[in-house]
């Protein structure tokens, strides 16, 4: 019996120490692991996701306008303001966001991205009587959430190449303020961190300035589609723009992507004046006419009901 204790005792020393090997043969390859793609997490890296670029330098966006003047003519736009409807209900304020840049961006064009077939033909003209109407393939990931699967929609922005620049608005924005001065930006992406008091939770989504660029969009999609483990994901779009151009795009005030909901005495949590109010959460239409919000729409709102539609008349303040 004694031989047959010892060779237990032999077994179980030899799978203790086999134990103790896997767990540190499994820690040393999570560290290589690690130290190979924790900044990937954070934001993708050249070396690693190397990203094509058209150009955002000086020098670049004049060669690029002498080339947009060539293939469009000397009358060309250099610059549009692009957003998209998926849904009818979102129309009156998109209606909003026009008279708005109407008043405060004259002469920049709106662009209205849709979905060929999504949209009934009344709406669709509807849309044509004040902006550029462009059907645009679909764009869909699964998302953390699914409620965002759409949203992805937005990378055709980048494939707008006849335009130098473009500020991709939510359809649920206001503009405030005149906005040129971003379309020069010499940078191909710049967003803002959401306007929320404890600061560092970020939205990419409502406001970006972006150079379109199609090496850029193909690049885009083929990792959004194929790599969705390397960036954290739970906001679809907003956290993949925010991992791609992490360490390459600017980081605009909150003053030009102000949520409504986070305003305090009609201030951002940094003490401004927005710029652009985005009415992520509650929407200007759905409350009572008595409620803040109203002060900075372009349009006023009178709901009638007639059967089970809703119809709204708009009554312009300019």
């Amino acid at each position: 019996m004694r031989p047959c204790a010892g060779s237990r005792q032999l077994l179980a020393g030899a799978l203790v120490t086999t134990a103790v090997c896997v767990v540190a043969l499994l820690a040393v390859c999570r560290y290589s692991l690690r130290s190979k793609y924790q900044q990937d997490v954070y934001g993708r890296t050249s070396p690693v996701h190397p990203s094509p670029r058209c150009c955002f330098t000086t020098d670049c966006l004049a060669a690029t306008r002498e080339g947009t003047i060539a293939r469009h003519g000397i009358d060309a736009p250099k610059h549009a303001f692009v957003t998209s409807l998926r849904s009818p209900e979102y129309l009156v304020l998109l209606k909003d966001l026009h008279c708005s840049l109407r008043a405060t961006n004259p002469g920049v064009p709106l662009i209205v991205l849709a979905v060929e077939g999504e949209l009934a033909s009344d709406i669709i003209a509807d849309v044509q009587l004040f902006a550029a109407y462009k059907e645009v393939p679909n764009v869909e990931f699964l998302s953390a959430q699914p409620r965002y699967s759409k949203n992805w929609f937005k990378l055709n922005a980048w494939n707008l190449t006849e335009y130098e620049s473009l500020i991709l608005l939510d359809s649920d924005t206001v503009v405030l303020n005149n906005l040129r001065h971003v379309f020069d930006l010499p940078t191909d992406f710049a967003w803002t961190y959401l306007n929320a008091p404890d600061g560092y939770a970020y939205n990419v989504g409502g406001f970006i300035m972006l150079r379109p660029c199609a090496a850029v969009f193909t690049h885009l999609l083929q990792l959004a589609e194929a790599r969705s483990h390397l960036y954290r994901s739970q906001f679809a779009e907003q956290s993949f723009f925010a991992w791609y151009f992490a360490y390459t795009g600017y980081r605009l005030p909150m003053a030009y992507n102000a949520n409504f909901d986070y305003l305090v005495d009609g201030l951002t949590a940094g003490g401004t004046k927005p710029l652009v109010i985005h009415f992520a959460n509650q929407k200007p239409f759905l409350v009572n006419q008595s409620h803040n919000a109203w002060e900075y729409l372009c349009f006023r709102y009178k709901e009638h009901h007639h059967k089970d539609s809703r119809h709204f008349l708009l009554q312009s303040q300019f």
